[in-house]
């Protein structure tokens, strides 16, 4: 049938209708197709559509099984999530508490060390100066009697034995921390 063709039947003829004869619109065996094709395969068709429908719906389960499944674990993880950042926050206090500690502590050993060092540097310094002081005191002690002595011998050329004897083992003594002592004679002159 040339389908092209129909609308033009119905523009030439001017009229729409419903043609009424049951052979010749094959009503008849259209519905005796239909009724056979229900009949014979009304069984097989509404297995089929069971079997089709049992299907989808198991697979429909099977998505909400999972889609729950799914939420669980994202939830877990969600859970799991806020709990590590929970111990990252905690690890990043207790290292910044520690960085604290160990920055305090290595100022209080140093503080301490250098307190040390000061004291030790401030207790050698003291008993440079006494010692200096202490020299000082022997070589002016030593100039004093070296100028008596120089003094005495001037004025009396000839100091007796005795008191020469005893102004060297003075002068020996005093001179220790210096070198050797001049005698009384080297003094004289």
């Amino acid at each position: 049938m040339n389908f092209l063709r129909i609308p033009l039947l119905i523009v030439s003829s001017g009229s729409f209708g419903i043609n009424t004869d049951i052979f010749e619109t094959n009503l008849i065996n259209q519905l005796i197709l239909l009724a056979g094709l229900f009949v014979v395969g009304g069984d097989a068709l509404g297995a089929s559509l069971a079997e089709r429908q049992e299907e989808i719906i198991k697979n429909v389960e099977d998505s909400e099984k999972r889609l729950s499944e799914a939420t669980s674990r994202l939830e877990e993880a969600k859970l799991q999530l806020t709990q590590s950042n929970i111990m990252i926050h905690s690890i990043r206090r207790q290292a910044k508490v520690t960085k604290i500690n160990l920055l305090n502590s290595d100022y209080e050993q140093t503080k301490l060390e250098l307190a040390k060092r000061f004291n030790s540097t401030t207790t050698i310094l003291s008993l440079k100066e006494r010692e200096v002081l202490s020299d000082l005191r022997i070589h002016i002690a030593q100039l004093v009697i070296v100028r008596v002595i120089r003094k005495l011998g001037k004025e009396e050329k000839d100091l007796p034995d005795y008191y020469r004897t005893r102004l060297d083992c003075y002068l020996e003594k005093s001179f220790a921390t210096i070198g050797s002592p001049p005698s009384t004679t080297e003094i004289v002159r």
